[in-house]
């Protein structure tokens, strides 16, 4: 490959495994060629500078599209300003290099300027969505910020954590500072929060040289962000991508547009706005295209997706046909911002993409399924700074086929790639009154693209019998309110089952496997109409009742 003129054209991929300093030092002084850059490699990174300033010579130069009725735009230079005002804001309320500080904040230009301000103070920084209040003081408490920025809007949701809330209407003292903190190799630049890691409710640190280098790895080697002009997002999942892909994306000094998938269900043209496109399209986006009017996406010039978010190959290639993309590169990825970056990626090649390759610079191994089971042809992908079962990218299940590599599955129930919270979700439906208990089941359904399926198995008590015949719909109902207004709507169940009858106990808690079994075999449904039954849950219940009392 003539980029890497110290690694051969042919190895230079596998050299990159094996000599990763070498590799990340050639990759950053053929883009440095370009677009002069104040890091440097295992030394210190200037993130504001290489991502903000050096694109702010032209003023009308655009880093964030988004569209509110009609398409608005924030420039690189207006990007700047701001945050120079914010970082002056900041600075008056003592916030300093090295603080922990929680951005609270929907997606949108508000964010991308809190976002650069905590780069430019040096700052370790973590991004909250607001889903759900129960979802935001969850992670909160995991995170203990020193600071907290977000919008009026939410403070009675942060009303636990208001002494950290940094005010609106600070007396700014001292001038605008251009200078921009550099943080040193090896320091944290984040805390992020994963949806696909085995529990998503604790934060990830990043090291400021993952984030910088992955996302310079990735956009030129795998997105080829140098031929494109626009990084289109319509609502790929924030926990899983954000902020990896808004970084990367203005540090090759593209313009990062910003879609909600609502308003591309009303308006599918608006994903044809802007030329030499880049186009994102996680699942949920590739089902509205596909039950709406045709819309052939003209500006697109490379489309990505998750190879962990969807294995329905036969779809896959009814999208790519119908939308009539055989002929537009496609690029297959497993990314996560927590990580920082790509982990697995494929070429960029026409027609549909399922292959995956180790992604360079990282050193990596296959381990076996177990001691008994060796098979060189299938095992779990571990990177080097990832182990085996820990709830990771590092427990993906890869399977050999021909040079690359396929994904198959986690070592651990997903759905659709991102995690269940499965002890959140129990805690918010287990306060609801009706609710006598609350466990769980999880099935792998084949016909859904070999995706897991939740079903949220509630124990109502012996005596509701009558009372949830009359009210089953309206429970359901409730459940579900629930959860999308503590949680948020991705993590509603597939299913929920009610039984008038009390689950069995394990040290005074719900004994989940039991209630697994239970359900699987078919002997909730058996007992729940056995009068028998019955009298012994009656029994089961108040010897319940009496331990509680004491």
């Amino acid at each position: 490959m003539q980029k890497f003129p110290k690694f051969s054209s042919n190895t230079w991929l596998e050299d990159s495994y094996t000599k990763p300093k070498d590799f990340w030092q050639e990759l950053f002084s053929v883009e440095n060629k370009r677009f002069s850059a104040h890091s440097c490699p295992f030394n210190g990174y200037n993130f504001y500078y290489d991502l903000v300033l050096r694109h702010t010579s032209n003023k009308k130069k655009v880093a964030f599209y988004y569209y509110n009725q009609k398409w608005q735009q924030l420039s690189y230079y207006n990007l700047h300003m701001q945050v120079e005002h914010l970082a002056l804001q900041w600075r008056s309320s003592g916030v300093k290099a090295g603080s922990i500080m929680c951005i609270v904040l929907p997606m949108g230009p508000k964010l991308v300027v809190a976002i650069m301000t905590a780069l430019k103070l040096g700052l370790i920084f973590s991004v909250l969505v607001p889903q759900g209040q129960a979802f935001i003081m969850n992670r909160l408490t995991n995170l203990t910020p020193e600071h907290i920025f977000t919008n009026k809007i939410f403070h009675l949701w942060l009303k636990d954590f208001k002494e950290q809330i940094l005010p609106d209407d600070v007396e700014v003292q001292g001038q605008f500072d251009f200078s921009a903190h550099i943080y040193k190799s090896g320091e944290a630049l984040g805390m992020f929060f994963s949806s696909v890691r085995k529990d998503c409710t604790q934060p990830i640190p990043l090291l400021c040289d993952q984030a910088y280098l992955y996302a310079l790895r990735d956009g030129l080697l795998t997105f080829a962000l140098h031929k494109q002009q626009h990084f289109v997002d319509s609502e790929v999942d924030f926990f899983q991508y954000q902020p990896y892909l808004l970084l990367m994306s203005l540090l090759f000094g593209r313009s990062y547009v910003y879609l909600q998938i609502n308003q591309v269900k009303e308006q599918p043209k608006l994903l044809n706005t802007y030329k030499n496109s880049l186009l994102f399209i996680p699942r949920k986006l590739r089902e509205l295209l596909l039950e709406a009017p045709k819309v052939k996406l003209k500006n697109c010039t490379l489309w990505v997706k998750s190879a962990i978010e969807s294995i329905d190959l036969a779809r896959w290639i009814q999208f790519s046909s119908e939308l009539k993309l055989q002929e537009v590169e496609c690029c297959n990825i497993v990314a996560e911002a927590a990580w920082g970056g790509c982990v697995l990626a494929s070429r960029r090649k026409d027609l549909l993409n399922i292959e995956l390759q180790p992604c360079a610079g990282v050193p990596w191994k296959m381990e076996n399924l177990s001691e008994e089971v060796i098979n060189s042809s299938v095992g779990f992908f571990v990177a080097e700074g990832m182990n085996k079962g820990d709830g990771s990218l590092g427990s993906l299940l890869l399977m050999k086929n021909q040079t690359y590599w396929r994904y198959t599955m986690t070592d651990f129930p997903s759905r659709s790639g991102f995690t269940w919270p499965i002890e959140e979700v129990i805690s918010m439906v287990e306060e609801l009154d009706f609710v006598y208990a609350c466990s769980f089941a999880i099935s792998l359904e084949i016909e859904l693209g070999q995706q897991y399926s939740y079903i949220l198995v509630i124990f109502t008590g012996v005596k509701t019998k009558k009372m949830l015949s009359e009210n089953k719909n309206k429970w359901t109902q409730e459940i579900k309110n629930v959860i999308n207004l503590q949680l948020g709507s991705n993590y509603l169940p597939n299913t929920i089952e009610f039984f008038p009858l009390v689950p069995h106990k394990k040290e005074e808690k719900t004994d989940h496997k039991w209630c697994q079994g239970q359900f699987f075999s078919k002997k909730l449904h058996f007992k729940m109409n056995n009068k028998t039954f019955d009298l012994l849950a009656n029994i089961q219940e108040l010897a319940y009742q009496r331990c509680d009392e004491k």
